[in-house]
């Protein structure tokens, strides 16, 4: 049935856009800051997020490749089960086009159209693990400059283009590009406090965001994604096996340990192996 429209209380979905060195990660750490005292930082970028230690108080996550899905997935679980009140990451573009992400995945399966029938659902969970999650979610991406082909047949600049999936501003609450003077503009903004507004990110921007996102009735709370089955599991398990960056050299090894000729003949608990096992390397 029908019910009247209110506003409730949300948590926020934020993505800053930018080229290096614009200054996504400050600008991601200065609005969490005003959003939650504790902050988790899945940091994907070698470390760099402990240069900003001395400027904001928050626990890091180094995460290293391979950047698939599942991993991104299993921190911001983590975050959730630990308490913190945001989690930061930056970025997720290694999440789409990093080593072991979902081009990479894509690639090692063959390549093929009929190969993103296995990647997409690994991605959209990975989309939905960050808007269903009980804490603030703030991404960085990174962007590079885009090109487009005018009635002329000349190529011409567009703007820059976020280096993750076409469509993945249509997620989140918020999205700002931030340009190489550090000026973020709102390309999408459900708060309408900053849409066609640049301005630099400062605590007070964070400060606008939770009154907003805190007005209203008290939020239901976020229904979980489903669970995958069985199924859904080993296949999840195969291609990250498939994908690992230390797969070629170790896998024929490992199965022959097994008694098995191919990887698809492995249960779960072996495949669950496998992966640990290619992990510590």
């Amino acid at each position: 049935m029908f019910k009247k429209a209110t506003k409730a209380q949300a948590k926020a979905r934020l993505l800053f856009s930018g080229a290096s060195g614009s200054g996504k990660t400050t600008a991601a750490l200065t609005v969490a800051s005003q959003l939650g005292k504790k902050i988790a930082f899945i940091d994907t970028e070698a470390g760099s997020a402990s240069l900003y230690a001395d400027r904001f108080d928050f626990d890091v996550l180094e995460l290293s490749p391979p950047y698939s899905p599942e991993r991104f997935i299993e921190a911001i679980e983590a975050a959730e089960g630990s308490g913190y009140d945001v989690v930061v990451i930056d970025s997720i573009t290694h999440e789409w086009s990093g080593p072991g992400g979902c081009l990479d995945i894509k690639t090692k399966l063959g390549d093929r159209f009929q190969d993103w029938a296995k990647v997409t659902p690994r991605h959209d969970r990975f989309i939905q693990s960050m808007m269903r999650s009980k804490c603030h979610v703030i991404a960085t991406v990174r962007a590079k400059q885009g090109y487009s082909m005018d009635e002329r047949g000349k190529v011409q600049k567009s703007g820059m283009d976020p280096q993750q999936r076409d469509g993945i501003d249509f997620e989140f609450t918020v999205c700002w590009n931030i340009n190489a003077a550090h000026m973020a503009e709102a390309q999408k903004d459900r708060t309408r406090l900053f849409d066609g507004k640049p301005e630099v990110i400062t605590a007070e921007t964070g400060k606008r965001l939770a009154e907003w996102l805190n007005a209203g009735e008290a939020a239901p709370e976020p229904v979980a994604a489903p669970a995958s089955s069985p199924f859904d599991a080993k296949e999840d398990l195969i291609d990250q096996i498939v994908a690992h960056p230390n797969g070629a050299d170790h896998v024929p090894v490992l199965l022959s340990k097994l008694n098995k000729e191919l990887i698809t003949d492995c249960n779960e608990k072996e495949l669950s192996r496998i992966l640990n096992y290619l992990n510590k390397l």
